[in-house]
């Protein structure tokens, strides 16, 4: 079904965003499928429009970098996920948005990518984003 309605988008400028936003949805179905290289080539091609589009979206840029990284990882190519982890952790702190669940998330999924071959390293990502949670959840409390 969505690639149908995926197929009728026509890539023109004007409709980059929204072709970015529906292939960053499509990829994120790997989560769920345990599929990397599908997820790997939709966040790809989302990051692509997003390139080509007139108007920006920060959100939709991470959401696709998200969906990269953990396909690299679910694909094995954890030196590339890693890679885009790191560039992705960054620019949630460039842009004020690294104390927010989806940055919590990322440190968690980052965490993955190590867990079987340097432990340390993976303890030091999940205990990042469990402070992240937390100050989220307490932040929610208050509130």
């Amino acid at each position: 079904m969505i690639s149908r309605a995926f197929a009728g988008l026509p890539r023109t400028p004007e409709n980059a965003l929204l072709r970015a936003e529906c292939l960053t949805r499509w990829a994120e179905f790997s989560f769920y499928t345990d599929k990397g290289e599908p997820m790997v080539r939709r966040a790809t091609e989302a990051l692509e429009a997003l390139d080509s589009s007139p108007i920006p979206s920060l959100v939709t840029r991470l959401d696709a970098q998200a969906s990269l990284a953990y396909g690299y990882y679910l694909s094995g190519r954890n030196a590339e996920s890693d890679a885009v982890y790191a560039r992705l952790v960054e620019q949630f702190e460039r842009n004020g948005r690294d104390r927010t669940l989806a940055a919590a998330d990322t440190w968690n999924n980052w965490a993955l990518v190590h867990y079987r071959g340097d432990i340390r390293k993976s303890e030091k990502l999940y205990r990042r984003a469990l402070e992240i949670y937390r100050e989220v959840v307490a932040r929610r409390a208050g509130a």
